[in-house]
């Protein structure tokens, strides 16, 4: 693929899709487990009871609104940084 604009929009939104698919879960058990004081002995025991009463696709509760929001503000961000590159150098 050619350096240009459309290059740096997919890579970038690659980028923020990515970081959802491994930080969604985290971001998910992490809640769970801080809103319920006294539930849970520690994150593996939210972790694990929180998927076996719910599934597994519970660690992605929220997945799209949150590509859609990293990845849009990766978009930007990449682009603005290659354009201001461009310009200063």
């Amino acid at each position: 693929m050619a350096d240009g604009t459309y290059c740096y929009l997919l890579s970038a939104f690659g980028a923020g899709f990515t970081a959802c698919i491994f930080g969604s879960p985290l971001d998910v058990l992490t809640t769970r487990h801080m809103n319920s004081t006294g539930k849970y002995k520690g994150p593996l025991d939210a972790a694990m009871k929180i998927v076996k009463k719910e599934g597994p696709t519970v660690l992605y509760k929220g997945f799209v609104p949150n590509v859609a929001r990293l990845g849009l503000f990766n978009m930007i961000l990449q682009l603005t940084i290659e354009n201001v590159k461009k310009r200063v150098l």
